[in-house]
């Protein structure tokens, strides 16, 4: 209770910040009272939820979770309570941009997993000059560690910030300069082999081509170094305390028509270690969509991605995942609506150091999803969802399957 009081206090700190911003925005655009812009630019939010998960450890069928976690209960009812403010505010040729809540998670079955996460999202929008604009932006994120990928079951809280800097200079017709830098920082209250905390700074450089009309061209060059502050160098187990990541990215976004839209992304990624070369590894990442509305009221998305990431145990040094999404959504009725999806991934572990003479893990899963959203009024909204998951997985121990059914109320003040 002390932690969420204190991030309460931090909250009522941002709160203010924002309600000064707001005052100075009345006192330097005055003309903003005028314009088309909304009035409720400072607004405060509420939500609850409840959760009932029936494997909340992702245990195979069969396993006793008693030695594990002290209680013979596979599921759990997890309950959400969430408090906010948002404020979006322009001044003159700037726009403010902040966000920030506080949410209580309590844990019917395992309290020990109880636990309360502070969390914020911040940009400046900024105008230099009509060709040369940017973002300057700040965020932070904290949230329990899932059970999914790992056979430790205690609580482990991650949290993550961002500083980053975005700039954008429209050259000539419909080209377009970009530049950017990054600083992330990420902790977890436990920390596990596969993932260790981490601090990167990373810079990208690039061209876009805008053609208008949502039909976008774009390249990039990013480069990361990254560095563990809990981690030791030690050949001998392929350990490493840093590395580099270098991305050439192309992005694609393009209007067919009033009805449909595709977009899509694709990198070549190479990281490298500097002492333990044995862990460097490239390859593909990349995602793809398309929207199309069938009808006025039925709309149909299918998307895929494939994604390449670090994941370092005796065994491997990154994974490999493919995921395929595809489903309607259907508008009832303007203040209400229905939806579904299906999921089929594959991921692969790969990259084994020497000392490796075992399998490989692969893992195949499948899922099945559905939610209802009804928005009685513009202040209150409902959601509910209903999720099933089955896991195959080569190696013992990582098969599950799991049923989540939710449902949350938010209100807007």
């Amino acid at each position: 209770m002390g932690d969420l009081i204190g991030k309460i206090f931090k909250l009522g700190l941002l709160s203010t910040l924002s309600g000064s911003i707001g005052a100075l925005a009345a006192q330097v655009d005055a003309r903003a009272a005028a314009s088309p812009v909304p009035s409720d630019v400072f607004s405060l939010y509420a939500s609850a939820g409840q959760t009932h998960d029936s494997n909340l450890f992702r245990l195979p069928g069969g396993v006793d979770p008693t030695p594990l976690v002290g209680k013979a209960d596979r599921s759990d009812d997890i309950r959400t309570v969430n408090a906010g403010f948002r404020i979006e505010k322009p001044i003159s040729q700037q726009r403010f941009k902040l966000d920030a809540s506080v949410t209580e998670n309590t844990y019917g079955n395992h309290g020990f997993l109880d636990h309360d996460t502070y969390q914020y999202d911040g940009a400046w929008y900024w105008h230099l000059t009509p060709r040369i604009s940017g973002v300057i932006g700040v965020s932070r994120t904290e949230a329990l560690v899932g059970f999914d990928n790992l056979n430790v079951y205690d609580q482990k809280i991650r949290v993550t910030t961002e500083k980053r800097f975005e700039a954008n200079f429209w050259l000539a017709s419909n080209w377009h300069a970009l530049a950017g830098f990054l600083l992330t920082k990420q902790t977890t209250s436990r920390s596990f082999q596969q993932e260790r905390d981490l601090e990167q700074r990373g810079w990208n450089v690039g061209a876009r081509y805008d053609r208008g009309a949502g039909r976008t061209l774009e390249f990039r060059y990013i480069e990361r170094d990254g560095k563990f502050n809990d981690r030791q160098i030690d050949p001998v187990a392929y350990i490493d305390d840093a590395f580099k990541q270098r991305d050439y990215e192309a992005r694609l976004a393009y209007a067919v028509s009033d009805r449909t839209r595709v977009e899509g992304t694709v990198a070549f990624v190479d990281r490298s270690h500097p002492h333990v070369p044995q862990r460097d590894f490239d390859g593909w990442r990349g995602k793809a969509g398309l929207s199309w509305m069938a009808t006025g009221k039925i709309a149909i998305r299918a998307d895929y991605e494939r994604r390449i990431q670090s994941w370092q145990d005796v065994s491997s040094s990154y994974y490999v995942s493919e995921t395929v999404t595809v489903g309607p959504q259907w508008s009832v009725t303007a203040k209400q609506a229905l939806g579904a999806s299906a999921v089929f991934g594959k991921t692969r572990y790969e990259g084994a150091p020497p000392t490796w003479t075992g399998p490989l893990r692969e893992d195949k899963s499948r899922a099945l999803a559905f939610n209802w959203a009804w928005e009685p009024h513009r202040a209150v909204s409902v959601n509910a969802t209903v999720r099933r998951e089955i896991r195959d997985s080569s190696l013992d121990n990582h098969d599950f399957a799991d049923t989540t059914v939710g449902l949350n109320l938010r209100l807007l003040f």
